[in-house]
């Protein structure tokens, strides 16, 4: 991918987010790869009909799981990639509204379209605004995506997949699940809760490797 700081532009903030995005790019990359390989084997399998698929990116940062897919994917199989991010500003000329610069997605053009949109996925009302704006305004099939989603962040990605139809591949990594060391102590923390009462902890995470070494 081509990262190089446009050296026509003087923008001392251009620049700056140009070396986030660069210093963080291999780092962000090699943990996103597996997902990363997955929807581009995905992509190429998948009989469209000749209907472009959507890419959502659940709290993307700086979206730089997005921008790799946008270079490697083909345009012809894919519409536009949505990155979902609650410090995206709301104004795109006013970058002060969030924490996040969209000088790196201005500058250059993409083969395929990069759309963001500042969401709280914790926030139920933003949520459906995402299942109702993004989601099932999409034109044809959604693959749906989050990396590095703690605690409540995948437990809503979960729901937001279970949500439509239309996602017809879901993407999850999430970060901050217990260690091994949890799934022995006498109180069992609960990981994941929904509704319907199902829990999710420790022992179920570790379950298969535990059976490996019960055979062993």
């Amino acid at each position: 991918l081509d990262l190089e700081v446009d050296k026509q532009d003087g923008s001392r903030r251009r620049k700056n987010t140009w070396t986030k995005v660069r210093d963080h790019f291999p780092k962000e990359i090699n943990e996103a790869e597996p997902i990363i390989r997955f929807i581009v084997d995905f992509v190429h399998e998948w009989d469209d009909n000749g209907v472009p698929i959507t890419i959502i990116d659940l709290c993307s940062g700086f979206g730089i799981s997005s921008m790799a897919l946008a270079e490697i994917l083909p345009p012809e199989r894919v519409g536009r990639i949505w990155m979902v991010d609650k410090l995206w500003p709301h104004d795109p000329t006013n970058p002060s509204e969030g924490n996040l610069s969209t000088k790196h997605l201005s500058g250059r053009s993409y083969p395929i379209p990069l759309k963001y949109r500042k969401t709280d996925i914790k926030a139920g009302r933003e949520l459906r605004q995402i299942h109702k704006y993004v989601l099932e305004a999409a034109p044809g099939p959604v693959i749906l995506m989050g990396i590095h989603l703690c605690k409540s962040l995948a437990v809503r990605a979960i729901q937001l997949c279970q949500s439509s139809q239309k996602i017809v591949a879901f993407c999850l990594k999430p970060c901050c699940l217990p260690g091994r060391k949890m799934a022995f102590k006498p109180k069992i923390p609960i990981v994941w809760e929904f509704k319907n009462g199902y829990s999710f902890g420790p022992r179920d995470l570790y379950r298969e490797e535990q059976q490996c070494e019960e055979k062993d």
